[in-house]
């Protein structure tokens, strides 16, 4: 079967991480398989993935992928499935955690670097071009003095989950507004979203 898009949301695998910042991007995927109609294509160990059929006029069909490879190699399964199913690198959609924007917001955007992000480090490497779409959600940045790789490889603390949960909810909608209506249209309302965390009760 041909598909027009590949949406590869990022993330460590095991039970261990699955609550922590650093995997954001696997819930944004579990949120879009949610919404729109998921069935699971292989079981190979080393990605989750799935025809996604999308409601509107999402052009398609679209494979969902969560690479299972831990976040610095992500881009193997990505390569693997473009080279498999021939989609061109700027067909590909990342959703991944952002250091720099707070928690609760989420830009998208066509290419550019990857920040130190070493999941998109990965990728760009093996797909051999960054013109690809990031979906990029907010986590905000550690207090001075932390050690960024402890901070998002922490879970969210209780406080912040709630609203960690509504941006991955909002970024699978907003994958979809993308593929629908275009890259234009999703940077509007990703300019619209929100979600003020709470101050921390500590």
């Amino acid at each position: 079967m041909a598909f027009t898009s590949l949406i590869l949301g990022l993330g460590n695998p095991g039970p261990q991480y699955a609550m922590t910042r650093h995997n954001l991007g696997f819930w944004a995927a579990d949120a879009l398989r949610e919404q729109g109609q998921a069935s699971r294509i292989s079981s190979r160990k080393d990605v989750e993935l799935f025809h996604l059929t999308l409601t509107g006029p999402a052009r398609g069909p679209h494979l969902l992928a969560k690479p299972l490879t831990f976040m610095n190699l992500s881009g193997l399964a990505a390569s693997y499935l473009c080279g498999y199913y021939k989609i061109d690198p700027e067909n590909v959609v990342v959703m991944h955690d952002e250091l720099d924007l707070p928690l609760g917001r989420i830009r998208i955007k066509r290419g550019g670097g990857d920040a130190g992000h070493q999941g998109l480090a990965s990728i760009t490497r093996e797909l051999g071009a960054p013109d690809y779409v990031r979906i990029r959600l907010g986590i905000s940045r550690p207090a001075p003095g932390r050690d960024v790789k402890g901070y998002v490889l922490e879970r969210f603390p209780e406080y912040e989950r709630a609203i960690a949960m509504r941006v991955a909810e909002d970024a699978a909608r907003l994958a979809t507004l993308f593929l629908t209506e275009g890259l234009e249209t999703a940077k509007r309302q990703a300019g619209q979203i929100n979600h003020t965390p709470p101050a921390n009760p500590a």
